[in-house]
Formats: structure tokens, sequence, C-alpha cells
């Protein structure tokens, strides 16, 4: 039986590998520049010196070779480590006894993946909220979804498990009523309607990885026009499922991606007037609707759009109006 599906609404504190038959008889710093990709031979071969890597529970060298089904134990928490969970804001605009509603900045992920193990939402949360040494005021918080790295906005998080769980409910059963904010490149025609294309993982090489797919899962997403410019209109969208990178899926496929999306557009600035204006793909979480878990009260909670939207759409009014 392998290993239990980690939770990714917790903060990872060790990450553990598993040799693989093909690669036997590696150095140990070897193995690992294979699997952490994201940190050089040099800077991992320090942290075998210094401990912070162990082979089967044990201390070793770097040039000490693994052998298949080897356990390499890489601790993720170290002091000097160029982040602090402290550092990352959490604004709030909503919180009870039961849950917290953040209006997520752009550019922080929300739980430990790839090379981001320690600066991460989930890590600021854990920070601000759990007091373990006092097991009255010890609160675990869980993500109830999730938002990608770049896009702000309406995030939840639950302080029990009963209301995770609640929350997950409706959110799988479509309860959740949700509202985007975007600008992309292009002025959709026709201004407003439905984007109905199933979403699946691409079967061909494709270097994307959510793709639209006459087998994939079925997605519905309307859009409205809210302002169009000479070359660029700003929209409002509402996911009626909730795919992978839905949003940016279906609007890369009516032909106007959000502007900046490095993976489904063109990941050049938004240049006005020949100023860069934005470098981060606009696309804003600004509301959620869905019933309480515990007062069973509707909630309709709003996130203000962030800064550089409003500089950027400030900056296309005045640069590029129709």
């Amino acid at each position: 039986m392998g290993r239990p599906t980690p939770d990714l609404s917790k903060p990872r504190t060790e990450q553990i590998y598993i040799v693989t038959g093909d690669e036997e008889g590696l150095r140990l710093d070897v193995f690992l520049r294979k699997r952490v990709r994201w940190r050089s031979r040099e800077h991992l071969k320090e942290r075998i010196r210094n401990g912070e890597v162990l082979l089967n529970d044990r201390r070793v060298k770097a040039a000490q070779t693994v052998r298949e089904r080897d356990e390499v134990f890489v601790s993720l928490l170290r002091i000097g480590d160029p982040f602090d969970p402290a550092d990352i804001p959490l604004p709030v605009i909503f919180e009870d006894e039961f849950l917290v509603a953040l209006n997520k900045p752009a550019g922080f992920v929300v739980h430990p993946v790839g090379r981001h193990q320690m600066d991460t939402i989930i890590n600021a949360l854990h920070l601000k909220y759990r007091r373990p040494d006092d097991p009255g005021n010890d609160i675990v918080p869980k993500l109830a979804h999730r938002l990608d790295q770049y896009t702000s906005g309406v995030l939840l998080v639950a302080k029990r498990d009963d209301v995770r769980a609640e929350l997950g409910r409706q959110f799988a059963c479509r309860e959740v009523s949700k509202r985007y904010l975007a600008i992309v490149a292009g002025i959709p025609a026709p201004p407003s309607g439905d984007i109905e294309a199933p979403i699946g993982i691409p079967l061909d090489g494709s270097r994307l990885p959510m793709v639209i797919r006459d087998d994939g899962e079925p997605s519905l997403t309307r859009y409205e026009t809210v302002e169009t410019f000479a070359k660029h209109a700003f929209l409002r969208l509402h996911p009626y499922s909730g795919r992978t990178h839905q949003i940016r899926v279906h609007l890369r496929y009516i032909g106007t991606p959000l502007v900046t999306d490095f993976m489904y557009g063109d990941d050049a600035p938004l240049v006005v007037d020949g100023k860069a204006v934005l470098e981060r793909y606009p696309l804003h979480s600004s509301m959620l609707r869905f019933t309480h878990p515990v007062t069973k009260e509707e909630m309709r909670i709003e996130a203000p759009l962030p800064e550089d939207m409003e500089t950027a759409l400030a900056a296309l009014r005045r640069g590029e109006p129709r």
C-alpha cells in the first residue's frame, strides 16, 4: 500500500523521497538534484552537511550512494531561509468562530507545492492561529477551496473539520455562487454569453496542463463585458463548474485570453502608451455566495479589486479608449 495522500491544507515540515530502481547507485547529492529541481547541487550538499538530509534516518555524506527503496528525508524547516510566513499578508474580509474569508493577494500560493514549501498562505495561517501549547485556543485552519498563485480575491478558510466538510460539499455540489473579474486581450463577440466547453488533461503532448476536449469534463462559464477598450476588455465571469484553470482555458477558447497569462496566452506584460502597467494575469475572485455551515445564514463575501488591476484599467481608459 502506498503512502497516504498528503493534506495540502497543512504546512509541510518535511519531504521523503523513495529511491527507484533506475536511481540506484547515484550519489546522494546527485539523487537530490534530480528530485529537488528548484535547489542547486551546492545548496543540497550544504543541507546534507548540516544534517538536514537523512538517508534511512542516518546522517551521511553527499558522496554516499543510494539504493533502491532507500528513504531520503529532507527537512523543510530552516533558520535563515529567505522567507518568513509572518511576512505573508492575510487581509481578512470576514471572520467568526467558524471560518475566515481572506482577500488573497496575487502572487502567493495557497498550499505547499513544488518550490513553494514554506512561503504559502496556509503556512501564514498556521502561524497566526495555531496554539499547540494552549489547546483551548488552538485552531487548525483548513482551506475550503483554492485559488491559483496569481489569482487574487475571496478565499475561504475553515476553523473546524465539520465546517470544512460542509463548505467542500457546497463547492462540490455547485451550491456556491462565484464571480470573477478579468482583463482580457481582445473583445468578446457577442459581448455576453455562455462558454460551454468540456475540459480535460491533454492527450496529444500539448504543453498546456488543461485543454478543451470532446471527452473532457462538462464545464460552463458565463461572461459579461463590463467595459471595452481598443484592444482589450474588462469582463465579469461566473464559473458554474469548478475545473482546474477553467476560466483561463475558456477565455483562451473564445479567443480572448487573459492578458499576461504565461500559460494560456501571451506572457508579455500589459503595455499602454509604451509603459508596462501589469505583469501578472489579472483574474480576481470578487464574490462568493454560500450558506454558512453552522448558522445557515446566506453569506455574500466580496473583495475589492486589487490596486494593480485598478491601475491597469485606469491606464487603459487613458491610453486605449474605444
